[in-house]
Parts: structure tokens; sequence; C-alpha cells
């Protein structure tokens, strides 16, 4: 199987940064897709790199790890494999509302890389293309602005991300 991790955090749920981080750490090494906001990444490691904590977070998952994703808000995304890394655009809409975009994303994602066949153990780690991977991760990005265009978490269907994608 495979198993997806976003820390979602909640610093005030969540204590202090560093105590946070080492249980997110031992979380990460347990994880085949780790996404992170870079709301995220600020407060558990201030003015650290996004591409420098991504490849940090490959480095500490299973030999299997497929993908580690930063998304980025308005800036779009930024994904590292074990084939390489890239970036990607935001998708232009008018925001209503940002409830639920991480998760929205999340799921793209985790569609992406179904659709392709790339989920389960026999699967992970043969996501062998940074071309792949933008694709995977332009399409996550897609159903995350299509949820910010309406208010409340209401992620799109798979027709009206078909309808959008022409």
């Amino acid at each position: 199987m495979t198993i997806s991790y976003d820390p979602n955090c909640r610093p005030s749920l969540m204590g202090d940064p560093a105590s946070a981080r080492i249980r997110i750490e031992s979380l990460v090494a347990l994880a085949d897709v780790v996404k992170v906001s870079s709301e995220d990444l600020e407060w558990l490691c201030p003015s650290r790199d996004v591409a420098d904590a991504a490849q940090d977070g490959l480095a500490r998952g299973p030999a299997m790890v497929v993908v580690v994703v930063v998304t980025l808000g308005a800036a779009g995304a930024y994904g590292v494999c074990g084939a390489g890394s890239t970036s990607v655009p935001a998708v232009a809409v008018t925001v209503a509302d940002t409830v639920g975009a991480g998760d929205a994303y999340t799921a793209g994602l985790l569609d992406a890389l179904y659709r392709r066949g790339l989920l389960g153990v026999p699967e992970l780690g043969t996501l062998t293309s940074p071309d792949l991977l933008t694709d995977i991760l332009a399409e996550a990005s897609v159903i995350s602005a299509l949820t910010c265009s309406r208010p409340g978490a209401d992620p799109p269907t798979a027709a009206e991300v078909r309808a959008f994608r022409r």
C-alpha cells in the first residue's frame, strides 16, 4: 500500500515547533508521498530553503519514497522524486476561499498517481521522470485551484476538472 502524509500543521495545537518537527520527521520516514505547505515549513523550519527541505524529506523516507511536494500557494508547487525535481506555477483562478485547498491538492496528487498506476508497493519508485512529476503536480494544482474558486471545502468533480483543462 502507499502511505501519504501531510503534516497540516496547527501551531496552536502542536506545541513548540522543535517538538512537532521531531514527530513529523518520524512520520515522513514512514511515508511514500509527502505533501507539505510552505506555511507549515516556515513554522517548522523558519527560513529553510524549500528545495532543501523537500530533498531532506525524500532522503528521510523509506527506500521507495515516490515524491515529496511543497505547495507554495500563489507561487505554485515544488516537487522532488528520485529522478529529480520540478516546479509548476499556480493555476490562475478567482479565489473565493482557501479552505480545503491543501486537502484537495493531496487528493489530486494521489488521484494523478493512481491513474498512472503509481500507487501500491510494486509501483513505488517508478516515478522516473521530472516531466511526469510536472504533469502530476499540474493536475493536483488544477484540483486545488478549482476548490479555491468556490466557497467552502468543495472540491471539483472529475468532469469539472476535465472541462477546466480543455
